[in-house]
């Protein structure tokens, strides 16, 4: 019995090392990544790919409905996509549109 507690600690030791070593290296590539992306975070380099795409469907696909197009895009609600869009180009993505198609006629 103490033998086998004794195998189950040297195992869970063995673990938390190795748990220590992959944290490590998660930092050093968020890092990395945030060195090579102008010190965004890869969730913010992410998101930002996502509000491109927004952008790009809002202008390219006028019939996709709001909903579509924050799905397309990744967002996991429209209330998201619209933060996004008011944050990117100062106007919803409705108000977005609308500007895109008076700029055509």
């Amino acid at each position: 019995m103490k033998e086998e507690k004794s195998k189950l600690e040297e195992e869970v030791a063995f673990l938390r090392k190795e748990v220590e070593q992959l944290k490590d290296e998660l930092v050093r590539l968020v890092q990395l990544f945030r060195h090579q992306t102008i010190h965004r975070t890869p969730e913010a380099y992410i998101d930002n790919l996502r509000t491109l795409n927004a952008l790009r469907l809002l202008r390219d696909e006028p019939n996709y409905t709001i909903a579509a197009i924050a799905e397309e895009s990744g967002f996991t609600n429209i209330r998201m996509l619209q933060r996004r869009i008011q944050d990117a180009v100062g106007m919803s993505p409705v108000d977005y549109r609308l500007m895109l198609t008076r700029d055509r006629d």
